[in-house]
């Protein structure tokens, strides 16, 4: 027979473990399901691209983060993409930019 309180005094106490190693959010949504979580995790490499902050990303964001990123792997302030790189990724961009304004959204 399930026990509903006993299920409710686990869920808190794996609330309260989880949310010692996990934002709050995140917490939250492993909770709730992997649904859920693979939800709350692409919105936040949604958000970590989206520099302006307007709940989009344009193709400038997208180069500027893979910039950044290159940079930090390669250990090179100087880096930059290619120009067969930025064609790669402009393509991938239209092809993803379901509605063809030049931005991304959620």
């Amino acid at each position: 027979m399930f026990d509903t309180a006993l299920a409710e005094e686990w869920k808190e106490g794996a609330r309260e473990r989880l949310s010692r190693r996990y934002k709050v959010e995140e917490a939250e949504s492993m909770l709730r399901g992997k649904e859920d979580y693979t939800r709350f995790k692409l919105n936040e490499a949604f958000k970590s691209l989206d520099a302006y902050g307007d709940g989009t990303i344009s193709i400038d964001e997208l180069y500027q983060f893979l910039i950044q990123k290159g940079a930090e792997k390669k250990k090179d302030p100087n880096y930059d993409l290619t120009a067969f790189q930025r064609e790669a990724i402009r393509q991938f961009f239209e092809s993803v930019d379901v509605d063809g304004l030049g931005r991304i959204d959620m």
